[in-house]
């Protein structure tokens, strides 16, 4: 396996950190992969790095990359929101993957963005889309989940209008701003029709024991839009069981 490493700009000129896993000898298929929320292309714990490893394993090209605002790439906490998903996927698409057939991957909020990305693109160059944890319903399933550890803060910013008068809710176990962009464009994005354009394309992967998104959500959208569906007995990130997860997702890319 050969890595690259590379820095991408974007229309709007943040720089992005860019990450390219080559198998050894011919590449038989590409794969973009979306990290989650306050986190970056690798994941917390290097979940994300052990399915790009299996991927590429494979015979997998694999893309990764950091959304604005995360690891290596350039922009803060308040940069990021639904209209910079969109710019920085259309830019890494844009950049390397071309004209070629591909598959897409994201965990977390990385899922709601690729799902946001084909619903407005309409792209039909996607093959199979893999989904572990994603928002896709953002404010209900995810934001002010009762159940997630950062409701009750997003939830206090509201009633007590500092979202309104600092234009962001403060996670401070993350150290991190959401903004009042952020959430006002959860809050107006159709996710029923983004939703729908997933249709049967779609694996999706989903911890029992998911403190961050609602599984109930996700098990209801599985079964209305006949996404093949699979639940493990862990955490948000799967990361107990993610050489197992890796191995689903390469099983169903191949398939």
């Amino acid at each position: 396996m050969k890595v690259i490493n590379e820095k991408v700009i974007t229309k709007d000129k943040f720089e992005l950190d860019v990450k390219i896993s080559l198998p050894d000898g011919d590449y038989k298929k590409v794969v973009v992969m979306c990290h989650g929320l306050t986190s970056s292309k690798e994941g917390r714990r290097e979940q994300l790095k052990n399915i790009a490893e299996k991927l590429c394993n494979d015979g997998y090209k694999v893309i990764q990359f950091d959304w604005r605002g995360h690891g290596e790439s350039s922009g803060k906490d308040l940069d990021v929101n639904l209209t910079g998903f969109q710019t920085d996927l259309t830019t890494i698409i844009d950049t390397y993957v071309k004209n070629e057939e591909f598959y897409i991957f994201g965990f977390s909020f990385g899922g709601f963005a690729v799902n946001q990305w084909l619903y407005l693109t309409q792209n039909t160059s996607v093959k199979k889309v893999a989904l572990i944890g994603p928002p896709l319903n953002p404010i209900y399933s995810s934001l002010l989940n009762k159940n997630e550890f950062c409701y009750q803060e997003i939830y206090d910013a509201i009633q007590d209008g500092s979202l309104e008068k600092n234009g962001y809710a403060y996670w401070a176990s993350k150290d991190w701003k959401v903004s009042k962009t952020f959430l006002d464009q959860c809050r107006e994005y159709d996710y029923r029709k983004a939703i729908a354009y997933l249709s049967n394309r779609t694996l999706l992967l989903q911890g029992k024991n998911d403190k961050n998104v609602d599984k109930n959500f996700n098990e209801m959208y599985a079964n209305e839009y006949n996404f093949d569906y699979k639940e493990y007995d862990a955490s948000h990130s799967l990361w107990e069981v993610i050489d197992e997860v890796a191995e689903e997702i390469v099983k169903f890319f191949n398939s």
